[in-house]
């Protein structure tokens, strides 16, 4: 789960997250932990997406005024993982998410990274959205920035993500992010991993 990196805290917060983790599992000696990475702008714009469509988030911020605010945090993956390599003991492996979503089963080809034999998961009956595209993040920003909190809300945006899904494919068609911010984005990632 991208958010078990805690991409939105400091890094001293996000320390100690883990470190109360790591207290739960006090009696395990032995861990591992496996991180998905994703490309540095992918990563980010999948996060952005995600605030978005959350209508419990209320995020109506732009893509730049969110890069803005959240950037380093969420663009440091060296930050992100040190606590968990911390408390894998150093025993911490990287696979690359683009390279599992060229499995036909994601879970299968995370499994069989694993060296273990995958198990078949039902699907769930939960929301489960089309990424939005550009006109829709727009919208829900204008939904997110005027409505208040609470069930209408909740309720309009789910409508309104039914429909979408109901129109365009799994895949947004756009990128929310242009290339040019893309590419300044992984070199920003880049520096911030040389740290």
């Amino acid at each position: 789960c991208e958010n078990m990196s805690f991409p939105y805290l400091s890094d001293a917060r996000r320390a100690e997250n883990v470190a109360a983790i790591s207290n739960y599992f006090a009696a395990f000696r032995n861990r591992r932990v496996v991180a998905s990475i994703r490309q540095p702008a992918t990563y980010f714009e999948a996060l952005y997406r995600e605030r978005v469509t959350n209508p419990e988030m209320h995020e109506s911020r732009s893509v730049l005024q969110f890069y803005a605010t959240h950037g380093q945090t969420i663009l440091s993956f060296k930050a992100m993982l040190e606590p968990w390599k911390q408390f894998a003991q150093d025993n911490l492996d990287l696979i690359s998410y683009e390279t599992l979503r060229t499995e036909p089963d994601y879970f299968a080809g995370f499994c069989r990274f694993l060296g273990v034999d995958a198990v078949s998961i039902p699907q769930t009956e939960g929301a489960t959205y089309a990424s939005p595209d550009r006109g829709t993040i727009e919208i829900l920003r204008l939904v997110n920035a005027t409505m208040p909190p609470g069930k209408a809300k909740t309720a309009t945006v789910r409508s309104f993500m039914n429909i979408v899904g109901m129109r365009s494919t799994a895949k947004a068609k756009l990128s929310a992010i242009s290339p040019q911010i893309r590419i300044e984005m992984t070199e920003y990632a880049q520096k911030l991993s040389e740290q």
